[in-house]
């Protein structure tokens, strides 16, 4: 089964079917690209009417986070249906990272934590693990488009489970690249945490994610070290109004 075909199979159910196929005029170059966006046209609508009644339900105590990890599992499975490395010269070898992360909240707005001023820390930990993908590559190899999913355990000020799913785009040529591998990154998507959080206001459970991260290695090692922040927050009111929550976390990655 293409990876159109398991996306919607994932979303939509097992009776689903997706029509969106491939033009034979596009170059093998871009094939993967088609494949993705078919699969996306495919099942956007059901996965925008799940993100929709999440939303909706907020206020129930206990809910899982079946939704976003149904949205997660449909994208790696079109990411997987296509050789992407066949249609991407500079596709990397291990184009898969594991990481564990471990990190502690900062009562700091984001702008200053970025900047490394003022931080304050809290009585507040995260711990958790993060799978990701490379799915395309800019710039001659130099930069990755990756999707990312990540869970965490939240204990000491508040204790509660989070989960999150992100487009990252990673920078990694630096004059020092033959020396130190460095790569820095970005990325925006949702994050949804099983209690109402606390330490955020608006205390809402699905709310905007957004992740800095700059990663530090040897060159053509498969291990990693990470540092990030990540950052929950309504948008300056865009997404249930103002204010979030900032953690500063270290982790370890593995490429395979």
């Amino acid at each position: 089964m293409s990876g159109v075909r398991r996306l919607a199979a994932t979303v939509n159910g097992p009776a689903a079917e997706c029509r969106v196929g491939r033009a034979k005029r596009n170059p093998p170059r871009w094939a993967w690209f088609h494949d993705v966006r078919g699969g996306f046209r495919c099942a956007l609508p059901t996965l925008q009417r799940k993100l929709t009644a999440l939303r909706g339900t907020q206020t129930r105590e206990h809910r899982s986070p079946g939704s976003l990890a149904i949205a997660i599992v449909a994208l790696a499975a079109v990411l997987s249906g296509a050789d992407a490395r066949a249609a991407d010269p500079f596709m990397p070898e291990h184009p898969w990272h594991v990481t564990g992360y471990l990190g502690q909240h900062v009562d700091t707005r984001f702008v200053h934590v970025i900047a490394l001023k003022d931080v304050q820390f809290t009585d507040s930990y995260i711990g958790g693990a993060g799978l990701g993908r490379v799915f395309g590559t800019s710039f001659e190899g130099g930069a990755h488009w990756e999707v990312e999913g990540s869970f965490y355990r939240h204990w000491g000020s508040q204790e509660h489970w989070e989960a999150n799913a992100a487009l990252v785009l990673r920078w990694q040529r630096f004059p020092w690249e033959d020396y130190v591998y460095t790569g820095a990154a970005i990325g925006h998507g949702i994050s949804f945490a099983t209690e109402r959080p606390i330490l955020e206001r608006p205390d809402q459970r699905v709310i905007y994610h957004l992740l800095v991260e700059l990663e530090a290695g040897l060159p053509g090692a498969r291990w990693s070290v990470v540092g990030r922040i990540h950052h929950r927050s309504g948008v300056f009111g865009l997404w249930g109004g103002e204010g979030g929550s900032n953690f500063l976390v270290l982790g370890l990655r593995h490429r395979f």
